[in-house]
């Protein structure tokens, strides 16, 4: 891979693109498009499709996603724990330990994801799903 290819596919997995919420990964994605096809354009799905050579045969489609596994605060309590909601489907059980990104009007804030130590847990919580 060149130089240039691994630059842009360093910015764009750089942006934050959580599912619902990949339009700076799209508008990058259309803009370096733009430098090497034919036509570029988006539809009302969010999809991003770039075309070479438009009515020639073969016709070959490269597919791929833009969102990535995301969070939306839903509070933040006076002691400063942010509880959120998960944006797409994934694996509850892989969250704890996860660096995030927080983005706010001022800019990112970098934290991690914790959960309640075991020895901590009563037999209850131990049992409970998380």
């Amino acid at each position: 891979m060149d130089k240039e290819s691994l630059k842009f596919l360093e910015k764009l997995m750089n942006l934050p693109s959580p599912s619902g919420y990949e339009q700076k990964v799209r508008l990058a994605w259309l803009a370096e498009m733009k430098k090497i096809s034919d036509e570029v354009k988006s539809d009302v799905h969010g999809n991003a499709i770039a075309v070479l050579n438009p009515g020639t045969r073969p016709r070959i489609m490269l597919a791929g996603h833009m969102d990535e596994l995301g969070f939306q605060v839903a509070y933040i309590h006076e002691k400063g724990y942010i509880y959120f909601n998960r944006l797409g489907g994934f694996d509850i059980g892989i969250i704890p330990g996860r660096k995030v990104r927080i983005h706010t009007k001022k800019g990112e804030i970098l934290g991690v994801i914790g959960k309640k130590a075991i020895h901590l847990l009563d037999k209850e919580e131990r049992e409970k799903v998380p």
